[in-house]
């Protein structure tokens, strides 16, 4: 039996997600076998691409996303019990695991981006701290317009807004964590997380939590992420 190889069987996944996009964001509801007619394959390799992406199931990839691109742009208040956050940027690693992630950090949440160059970098994304150079490069690099991903943590969103708006012109989900719903950083992205922080005056002992949350947050993502990839591999094996 000839196996496929994984990088035709990754490109296939990509091209699943970039049609089902497109349809939602032309306001039309798409069906497997609709999707699977325009990209030339099966029906069942629809669904694992559905479900390869972390997706209970084909209905659930495609009512998740409409819910996403209806909104546009999403503001989750995040806090340490709260999942919802941890889920949604777990969802967005699979989306582009394997893929780009650019990375952004201002003040003394740019520890966020100099450790998560590495931190990604061993779960086999291609990891790099954003420029806009390397923004612009990365989009005539991609075959689909989906550049990858791009994480921003700036904790008042005044620095990093540009940049943020950089990144979705050039092709990247972008996803920003900040202090506040409305923030600049946070109004410029696709995906907002907002993190409680308790800024102090330096004279005092209390200590800024946002980059320490803004870690727990990622942290705990990818722990979610590790798992979604570990029981697709499960499931392969059934």
């Amino acid at each position: 039996m000839r196996h496929k190889n994984p990088l035709d069987i990754e490109a296939s996944d990509r091209a699943v997600y970039q049609a089902v996009r497109n349809h939602l964001r032309a306001g039309e509801k798409p069906t497997i076998g609709l999707i699977a007619e325009e990209l030339g394959i099966s029906s069942s390799a629809v669904y694992r691409a559905a479900k390869r992406y972390g997706y209970a199931s084909w209905s659930d990839m495609v009512g998740q996303l409409g819910q996403y691109l209806k909104n546009n742009r999403r503001v989750v208040e995040h806090t340490g019990d709260d999942a919802n956050g941890i889920d949604l940027l777990a969802q967005a690693f699979m989306r582009h695991r394997g893929g780009r992630v650019l990375l952004q950090g201002t003040g003394d949440a740019d520890i966020c981006r100099r450790l998560l160059v590495y931190r990604l970098g061993a779960l086999e994304f291609t990891a790099m701290p954003y420029t806009p150079q390397i923004a612009r490069a990365c989009l005539e690099q991609s075959e689909d317009g989906n550049a990858g991903l791009a994480l921003i943590f700036n904790e008042s969103g005044l620095a990093c807004w540009q940049d943020a708006l950089e990144c979705v012109q050039c092709g990247f989900e972008t996803v920003a964590v900040t202090a506040d719903a409305n923030t600049p950083v946070a109004r410029a992205s696709n995906l907002a997380i907002a993190i409680k922080s308790n800024k102090s005056a330096l004279s005092a002992y209390e200590p800024n939590y946002f980059a320490a949350g803004s870690l727990a947050l990622v942290e705990r993502a990818l722990e979610r992420f590790i798992y979604l990839m570990e029981r697709e591999s499960l499931s392969a094996l059934s």
